[in-house]
């Protein structure tokens, strides 16, 4: 797995976690979010229940 570093900024919020629900709107409403092509040479898994 990797990782990749970002920096933002929001209004001041008086909780933290409301801070980051912002944030986390705001990069999801900007499509500003790193996701993964699916590998098709990776073999899939699947989990069977009972």
């Amino acid at each position: 797995m990797g990782a990749s570093g970002w920096s933002y900024s929001v209004a001041y919020q008086p909780y933290v976690t409301a801070a980051l629900e912002q944030s986390r709107q705001d990069a999801y409403d900007r499509s500003a979010y790193y996701r993964e092509e699916p590998d098709e040479r990776r073999p899939r898994i699947r989990l069977l229940s009972g």
